[in-house]
């Protein structure tokens, strides 16, 4: 089991908390969860053994799980189904719109690429360089972001406006 659990409720790592109940995603397709005054985690069967990296939402009732295999798991009505997978990308990050609509949904991951939700279907865009692996990707109104390592640990940041514009991508010059 590798889960990096953080204790605040937000959208970035392999945790998503509620103040209701945290749950946690990590290798072989583990998801468990925990009521937050309980003490022991009840593991739950996600349809897939990917290594999932990420989990995000709008409740603990309402999920979405990213990992390999271009993975992306969704969980509602009490039970985890499976959106999309059979890439080759290793999906690392995964963020929810805080009115929580399905087309709104991103994941990020390896190849310098995204995966977006658009009409109820899954479609890649390349944002970074193919050696790029974007660990991190949020949104703040309109505007979207990416963070990611590239070759030498070399930072990537690459962000849009709103909906129409193009990502605008940049290098930072440390490691």
């Amino acid at each position: 089991f590798t889960a990096q659990v953080t204790l605040f409720s937000g959208d970035y790592g392999p945790q998503h908390a509620d103040g209701v109940e945290t749950v946690v995603v990590g290798d072989d397709g583990l998801v468990a969860r925990r009521g937050v005054d309980d003490v022991s985690w009840t593991r739950e069967d996600p349809g897939t053994d990917k290594h999932l990296w990420a989990v995000s939402g709008v409740s603990s009732g309402d999920l979405w799980a990213v990992g390999g295999g271009s993975s992306i798991l969704r969980y509602i009505d009490g039970a985890w189904t499976v959106a999309s997978s059979g890439g080759s990308v290793s999906l690392r990050s995964v963020w929810v719109p805080e009115d929580g609509d399905v087309d709104g949904v991103m994941a990020s991951g390896s190849g310098g690429l995204i995966y977006k939700r658009v009409g109820g279907q899954w479609v890649t865009e390349q944002v970074a360089g193919g050696e790029t692996i974007l660990h991190g990707i949020w949104g703040a109104g309109e505007s979207r972001f990416v963070v990611g390592t590239a070759v030498n640990d070399q930072i990537t940041l690459s962000g849009k406006e709103d909906a129409s514009s193009p990502w605008d991508g940049h290098n930072a010059n440390v490691n």
